[in-house]
């Protein structure tokens, strides 16, 4: 089954989903990006523009990412600036590999080779293109990536919440 990749996040320019578009021009794999926002007329147009559209989709908002998710083999984050980025620590859940700016949690969670400093669209192709010629070895590359996002789960933080007022209960007794 052929490869393909998503990226999520509302179309404002600050997640550069622009270059992204232009970076696809020499990316052979489907793209799909979910989200809405202002910018969705402009990227939309770009992917008229680059011809592209036979293989990069707006695909609008989903309130259910991991449906979308759960298919792809592939997230790219190519925000200028970004917080604590649930979408990365969700597609490293699914056991997506990520290629991703330097910003927000990507420096803690994913592999050094994959985070890009100073994302110009030409510096997005060859990473891409990267990955999906030497995939099953990108794989094998975020395996630990992988087991840590596991980590953060919902149930494990309230597990070790509750463990922590326990032991601060027990110390006042």
């Amino acid at each position: 089954m052929p490869l393909s990749a998503i990226a999520v996040g509302r179309l404002v320019p600050v997640k550069g989903f622009d270059r992204l578009i232009q970076a696809w021009q020499k990316i052979p794999i489907p793209l799909d990006i979910v989200g809405d926002g202002p910018e969705r007329g402009h990227l939309q147009s770009l992917i008229q523009k680059n011809g592209v559209s036979d293989r990069v989709r707006l695909i609008g908002e989903s309130k259910v990412v991991f449906d979308v998710m759960r298919n792809k083999d592939l997230l790219v984050a190519p925000s200028h600036r970004e917080g604590f980025s649930y979408v990365i620590l969700e597609a490293l859940q699914f056991e997506l590999c990520v290629i991703s700016t330097k910003t927000g949690i990507a420096p803690d969670l994913i592999p050094e080779e994959f985070l890009l400093e100073q994302p110009t669209t030409k510096l997005l192709t060859e990473r891409i293109k990267c990955v999906i010629e030497n995939f099953a070895e990108t794989q094998r590359k975020f395996q630990p990536a992988w087991e840590q996002a596991k980590q953060f789960t919902v149930e494990r933080m309230v597990k070790q919440t509750a463990a922590i007022y326990r032991d601060s209960v027990n110390h006042c007794h």
